[in-house]
């Protein structure tokens, strides 16, 4: 074999390699890169762990246009970063973000318009990054504030409205009110408020 040979078969095979690694890096989908260290990573606005494993982590990236904050989520683990593109909290700027004890749930709340929405899921399903997930809960305490207290994977609602009036009838009495859910469930169980866990959260304090 002579040596323009040489050279023409050396020079297309670095050709193919190149055009390899440019194909790759065009359909790397966004936010597919590793991320080792999400909290030193300026471009998530909040991370927050995913129990029980301290490695996994729930971020979200604000994007704000003429109408209202559009927010990105990725999930967070040893592998890299992966977009959750199907997850949508709500419509409304987000507040807040928290797990159950075991992870098995988790709950955002969010306001628009003066009010707070809070809506409760299942992390797995959330993680799967499927159209149309089901919810376990959604709380609009219209026209009134709302709170909450996680005790391991059960969850505490404190309302200044009572939530078993039609929304028409609800006002702020000066009263608060309680309620429970857990597990499967999809409704709200009244309790006295004595029962709470201690702990509680304030909205805006943790995201």
């Amino acid at each position: 074999m002579t040596n323009p040979q040489r050279l023409t078969i050396l020079f297309s095979f670095c050709l193919g390699a190149y055009s390899s690694l440019a194909s790759l890096s065009s359909t790397a989908s966004p936010g597919a890169y590793l991320a080792q260290d999400p909290a030193k990573d300026d471009r998530y606005e909040t991370c927050t762990p995913i129990p029980p494993h301290a490695n996994q982590q729930l971020c979200v990236l604000k994007q704000t246009n003429d109408t209202h904050p559009r927010y990105q989520w990725f999930w967070l683990n040893r592998d890299g970063a992966r977009e959750l593109k199907h997850f949508q909290m709500s419509e409304y700027v987000h507040q807040r973000l928290s797990f159950s004890g075991s992870g098995r749930y988790y709950v955002e709340v969010s306001t628009g318009e003066g009010h707070p929405t809070l809506i409760l899921g299942e992390t797995k399903l959330m993680l799967q990054d499927k159209a149309d997930q089901p919810l376990q809960l959604i709380v609009d305490p219209y026209p009134g504030s709302i709170d909450y207290r996680w005790s391991a994977d059960d969850l505490y609602l404190l309302t200044d409205v009572n939530l078993t009036l039609p929304r028409s009838e609800r006002e702020p009495d000066g009263h608060n009110y309680c309620f429970f859910h857990t597990g499967a469930s999809t409704a709200l169980e009244p309790v006295d408020c004595r029962e709470l866990p201690s702990g509680a959260h304030t909205l805006g304090q943790e995201t």
